[in-house]
């Protein structure tokens, strides 16, 4: 030991032993010299003139309150001991070695234990089992955590890592520990965070811990287990929720306007377009609100993402800009079927199959499929022409299909036909009216 300063020349003795050159045995005291065993409430041998704590605070009992100053235990029960050499009270442990009791009288149960209960024989481990009762000479043993004064009766217990609170009940999320109580701290809040644990200054309880997870950036959840999609479209690299929303405790992205959450608001939701996701394709029918529609009313796609155009292209069968419109059916079929027409998908109107008169130009430039050729020669299929002669054009259209779903047909040969007289190929005064019905021109026809 220090043979300088004060301690200079002092013998620190090993518990069990005092005097001064620790020659007395605390369990067999001589009583000879300075191996004095004390009385009940007295300390300091060889005169044993100093009173143990508690002696006084009650003269009821007179000194067997000595570390003993909670009636319910009676004079004959204490919750500790004197310690003849420093006048400390000792006070008792259970069957393992842990503190029940601290204080300066030993006065102040440990937690969870109340007094009553230790004294009806109901206590439960001290501190949970995962922590230590401080023992403190105080008689108030810490400081409220909601106003930072010193206060309260209570023991305090100094948690093991990994536990918190005020008996050491809560435990930090990620914390395992096998049936010898060892435990591993490197999945506490899975790496990525830190526990909320207990605060103490100088053996004071001055925090009780949450046992709770504060979580480092990018990670969620009750043990942070959760990481929150970060970065841009293509990359995993960038802000949380491509910054563009943000991450809830659950992991997932709660976006901003039309940004898509199940890619972490990295690309607009379906339906949705324009560099910030900002206009929908859903905003004509069947609702005129955005949050109502469906996108191109449920019978087409949209163009859209950061880059689209919002245009709806529509299914078979429907036309509009947000292919809300049904097109015209005969028969059973679009616009009559593909031999009578087509629906423009723009307007949801029907373009009807009609024949194209030839005229003189057309006869140059033929490409020798002429003789693919199965109507009469004076009228063909707009269709065929673009299909058999180079650089085709059609200066008139007459004879085909007519009406709103291309119900209608009309040959304006038919007239002439039905009357007996030969087409000389000169003959041009038969024509179809508008609904689809022929007639003659310039009363030609008699």
């Amino acid at each position: 030991f220090a043979s300088t300063g004060k301690y200079a020349g002092v013998c620190v003795c090993n518990s069990g032993w005092f005097g001064s050159n620790c020659q007395c045995d605390l369990a067999n005291p001589t009583n000879v010299g300075e191996c004095v065993a004390c009385g009940q409430g007295f300390w300091g041998p060889p005169t044993c003139s100093n009173t143990c704590p508690g002696v006084n605070l009650d003269s009821t009992f007179g000194v067997k309150l000595s570390c003993n100053t909670v009636p319910e235990f009676g004079p004959d029960s204490p919750q500790g001991t004197c310690d003849i050499i420093t006048g400390d009270c000792r006070c008792n442990t259970d069957a393992n070695g842990l503190y029940l009791f601290t204080g300066k009288f030993c006065q102040l149960p440990c937690p969870p234990n109340t007094l009553s209960d230790i004294a009806a024989g109901r206590e439960l481990p001290p501190c949970g089992g995962h922590g230590v009762c401080l023992q403190t000479n105080s008689e108030q043993s810490y400081v409220d955590p909601s106003t930072g004064a010193l206060t309260g009766f209570k023991g305090v217990c100094e948690c093991e890592p990994g536990y918190a609170g005020e008996d050491c009940g809560k435990t930090c999320p990620g914390l395992v520990c096998d049936a010898n109580g060892r435990c591993d701290l490197s999945g506490i809040c899975n790496g990525h965070g830190t526990c909320d644990l207990n605060g103490y200054t100088n053996g004071v309880l001055t925090y009780w811990g949450s046992a709770t997870c504060n979580c480092t950036m990018g990670y969620v959840g009750a043990g942070c287990e959760h990481r929150c999609p970060r970065g841009t479209a293509g990359s995993s690299q960038g802000p949380i929720c491509a910054g563009h929303g943000q991450c809830m405790a659950t992991g997932q992205c709660v976006c901003e306007g039309g940004w898509d959450a199940a890619v972490g608001c990295k690309q607009c939701k379906r339906g949705f377009w324009g560099p910030s996701c900002q206009y929908n394709c859903t905003n004509v029918w069947p609702d005129p609100s955005p949050a109502g529609g469906v996108v191109c009313s449920g019978h087409g796609y949209c163009f859209d993402g950061t880059s689209g155009s919002g245009e709806c292209v529509c299914d078979a069968g429907f036309g509009g800009s947000v292919c809300q419109v049904l097109c015209p059916v005969y028969n059973s079929q679009t616009c009559g079927g593909a031999d009578r027409g087509y629906c423009d998908t723009f307007t949801g109107v029907c373009g009807c199959e009609q024949t194209c008169q030839q005229n003189n130009s057309i006869a140059a430039s033929l490409t020798g499929n002429e003789s693919a050729v199965t109507v009469h020669p004076k009228w063909l299929p707009g269709w065929y022409m673009a299909q058999s002669w180079a650089g085709a054009q059609c200066t008139t259209y007459d004879g085909g299909y007519y009406g709103e779903s291309c119900e209608a047909y009309c040959n304006p040969w038919q007239a002439v036909l039905d009357m007996g007289i030969s087409y000389d190929g000169g003959f041009v005064h038969a024509a179809c009216n508008a609904t689809g019905g022929d007639m003659c021109l310039g009363g030609e026809l008699r």
